[in-house]
């Protein structure tokens, strides 16, 4: 299989499931007060019997992980000279899939710009920006 292919068919599920989970995590996080008790079962037994963290922590250290590459893949990055800004991607590393090495039927895509990645956000753009992880 292509690199190409791969990215659409497996590694751009698996990012986007990752943000998914993610956005789970910070919703339970955010509806409690301090971490809950946790039980995970496999195959109706018993296994791991510890605080919700355990599965929080870790959720949301890897969406913020994937949602950093997808913003690189769409040619963001964050501005070196203000960390809580987005900054256009000046390069990549010869092995990374870009954007701009995907086309449609009028050519290459473009690098999406950090104006264009913060439009969709009904509140301040400064804000988005900051939120970006």
């Amino acid at each position: 299989m292509d690199s190409k292919r791969d990215f659409i068919d497996r590694i751009l599920p698996y990012r986007l499931l990752a943000v998914e989970v993610l956005g789970l995590a910070l919703r339970y996080r955010l509806a409690w007060p301090a971490p809950v008790p946790m039980q995970v079962l496999f195959d109706g037994k018993l296994s791991i019997d510890g605080l919700s963290t355990a599965f929080t922590n870790p959720a949301i250290e890897t969406g913020i992980t994937h949602c950093r590459a997808l913003l690189e893949f769409l040619g963001l990055a964050i501005d070196p000279k203000d960390h809580r800004r987005l900054s256009q991607r000046t390069s990549r590393k010869r092995d990374d899939l870009a954007i701009e090495q995907f086309s449609n039927a009028t050519g290459p895509l473009p690098l999406v710009t950090p104006a264009q990645a913060v439009a969709p956000y009904n509140g301040p753009s400064d804000d988005a920006e900051r939120a970006r992880g």
